[in-house]
């Protein structure tokens, strides 16, 4: 896979030299960059020991790449050559809450917006290194029922991981319906299974570090989870007022009810046609991600 880019100003590639690089398209395998039409150079990673698997590089993610001479070598992507830790920092059996534990009772929230069905709500995540997760776990408030707005008596609800340009997924859960296997017609903490997005291989989500955001859908408008109950915590999260990162969209941001809930996967502003609202009336959701 070829791909090039032009820097301001302008210099010919020499031992030494780094840039920070961003695509908007993911890498399919093997990566050459030609920069500021010098000449083509493929991409290595974990000290040039490793070609680019397939993802590595997801597009709207900036990432130093530093000529050796010989390849542009990045340190901070991709999965680890085998055997190795490489920059993944949880392996084995590892849970994390990337927002912290709860230090008061929580309460529940609705999943999706306080307006209608299917308009759900997003929250930020910062990932700070590479992590894998096999499962999101959230913990249901109340449950969805069956009643309408879901269509046949079933509900559906899925969760997906967001750029934070909201133009794309790279993970999405598979969406779960009322008494099924990840039962949303219950409450307690459930575990929702990754299914598909580029950062998704084989049932593990691979997260490259970067800024994200966490969008919970559903067409229930009965079911809740249960978000922070620390009003200094809501606080913290929604600093900076109707700009606040914990928001609900003005449009529909899934197609299919029940089974077939499915997500959209522009719901940004600018060509989605997505208005995120200021949302005040809830917090962060309780959120681990289980590998």
């Amino acid at each position: 896979m070829a791909q090039s880019c032009i820097t301001s100003p302008a210099f010919t590639p020499a031992a030494g030299d780094t840039i920070i690089y961003k695509t908007t398209t993911v890498n399919t395998g093997d990566l050459t960059i030609n920069v500021n039409a010098s000449s083509a150079v493929h991409v290595r990673k974990w000290q040039a020991s490793a070609v680019l698997a397939s993802g590595d590089l997801v597009s709207g993610v900036y990432v130093p790449l530093t000529y050796d001479g010989t390849y542009w070598e990045t340190p901070v992507i991709g999965n680890p050559p085998s055997g190795g830790a490489g920059g993944t920092i949880n392996s084995g059996a590892t849970f994390w809450m990337p927002w912290g534990a709860d230090s008061y009772a929580p309460t529940g929230a609705a999943v999706g917006a306080p307006v209608a069905s299917k308009q759900g709500a997003r929250f930020p995540l910062t990932v700070p290194a590479q992590i894998q997760s096999t499962y999101l776990v959230l913990d249901i408030n109340a449950a969805s029922g069956t009643a309408a707005p879901c269509v046949g008596s079933t509900c559906g609800f899925y969760a997906c991981i967001y750029k934070a340009s909201m133009t794309s997924y790279v993970a999405c859960t598979a969406t779960a319906v009322s008494g099924g296997a990840s039962n949303i017609n219950a409450t307690g903490a459930t575990r929702f299974a990754w299914s598909t997005g580029s950062a998704v291989s084989g049932g593990v989500l691979t997260l490259p570090p970067g800024n994200y955001y966490v969008v919970t859908v559903s067409d229930s408008t009965a079911l809740k989870l249960q978000v922070y109950g620390d009003g200094g915590f809501a606080n913290m999260a929604n600093v900076g007022g109707a700009s606040g990162y914990v928001s609900y969209a003005s449009a529909n941001l899934a197609t299919g009810n029940g089974a077939s809930l499915a997500p959209i996967a522009d719901i940004s502003t600018a060509t989605g046609g997505v208005t995120w609202i200021y949302w005040n009336a809830t917090n962060l959701p309780l959120l681990g991600l289980l590998n």
